[in-house]
């Protein structure tokens, strides 16, 4: 470093950078001078440092840089100036270096960067042909189930239909013979008018028993009770059925915490139960009907237990959706119209509960209604 005080008639006012790039360490001097009677200052700075420096900024390119001078000496960067690529001047400065870029290595060096991209790539088109997939394959399976629910509800209107035309028929014959008096005396009059009225009540009460199947369940605001109740009205109202029927039914009611809900829906849901394992009891040997209650943790378990014909393993899950029935023999006579254990399944959902289907005794079923008890 050196400083001095030139005179006012200096040429050196001002700055200048010298250089000398042939001296055994080149080097780049810097001066400058502000004014005639102002101190001046002079760096000296070495040409390796400032290229050093200058590569360093670039260090994921410095295998593709490499710095020269005008007479082609390597100053610094790769081994190999390998002139395959531009040629870029440096600026006033120092005009005697070039910066070469090798493009085949800068190529070899985003060789990579590209194969990751390109891995990028495939994995997003990828992921956009499953999502595509799984779309077709959803809309496929909402196509097979709407189709399947409408074959449903055309086999419970198929069902439905015969069923209220038999009645239908009967009280327009007997409404007929009625209005043109083709009967024998007044007590035949009589019977076939208690008959007519007789007729017409069962197809309303069937009609209503529809209606309130397929109607979507409405619970009113919830209440805690014990379900001990509703169920000891359940065991009240059925065991003379199942003793009319000759089958055995045994309750076994544990004490339970409170629950949160509608008791008259969980009393409806477990009737549904019990009607099922009376209807689809066997004939070949003695049938019996269990009905338990027990809590495990914070879940009460409602159990309707039987040794009647079961449900195929298949269909345990499909029973719970509206307009399913489960065909087979001994079946057929029992009647119903696929809406009861879809209305059961509905009433569990509203107290955050489920439904599910087991194998029962000798090949039975057992249902299980789990809900939540008061925390």
């Amino acid at each position: 470093q050196a400083a001095r005080r030139p005179s006012a008639h200096d040429a050196s006012v001002g700055a200048r950078f010298s250089w000398d790039q042939y001296s055994e360490t080149p080097y780049l001097l810097y001066s400058r001078q502000p004014g005639p009677n102002t101190p001046g200052v002079a760096l000296l700075l070495r040409e390796d440092t400032l290229v050093q420096d200058f590569l360093e900024t670039v260090p994921g390119l410095r295998d593709a840089l490499s710095v020269v001078d005008i007479t082609g000496r390597r100053v610094l960067g790769a081994v190999d100036p390998a002139p395959d690529g531009p040629v870029v001047p440096f600026a006033d400065t120092v005009r005697h270096l070039q910066l070469r870029v090798s493009t085949t290595a800068l190529a070899s060096r985003l060789r990579p960067v590209r194969g990751a991209a390109r891995l990028w790539i495939a994995g997003i088109v990828g992921v956009c042909i499953m999502l595509g997939i799984g779309a077709l394959w959803a809309q496929a399976a909402a196509n097979r189930s709407h189709r399947l629910l409408l074959q449903r509800q055309r086999d419970f209107t198929a069902r439905v239909t015969h069923e209220l035309k038999t009645p239908l028929a009967g009280i327009k014959v007997m409404a007929e013979n009625l209005s043109i008096g083709a009967f024998r005396d007044e007590s035949q009059r009589e019977e076939w008018a208690e008959r007519i009225v007789d007729e017409a009540d069962r197809l309303t009460a069937r009609v209503n028993e529809i209606l309130q199947l397929s109607a979507r369940r409405s619970l009113p605001e919830p209440e805690r009770f014990d379900i001990e109740e509703p169920l000891l009205d359940l065991v009240e109202q059925w065991a003379p059925r199942y003793e009319q029927a000759g089958v055995r039914f045994l309750a076994d009611l544990a004490p339970v915490d409170e629950m949160l809900g509608d008791p008259i829906a969980i009393r409806d849901a477990v009737s549904c139960l019990l009607d099922n394992a009376l209807k689809y009891r066997r004939d070949d040997l003695e049938s019996a009907v269990w009905l338990n209650v027990r809590q495990e943790g914070r879940t009460i378990e409602v159990e309707v237990l039987d040794n009647g014909l079961g449900v195929p393993r298949d269909q345990r899950t499909a029973i719970f959706e509206k307009f399913v029935r489960v065909e087979g023999p001994n079946r057929g006579k029992s009647g119903g119209h696929g809406l009861g254990l879809a209305q059961v399944a509905e009433i569990a959902r509203a107290h955050d509960g489920q439904i599910r289907c087991e194998t029962g005794v000798d090949g039975g079923s057992r249902f299980v209604l789990c809900l939540p008890a008061v925390v």
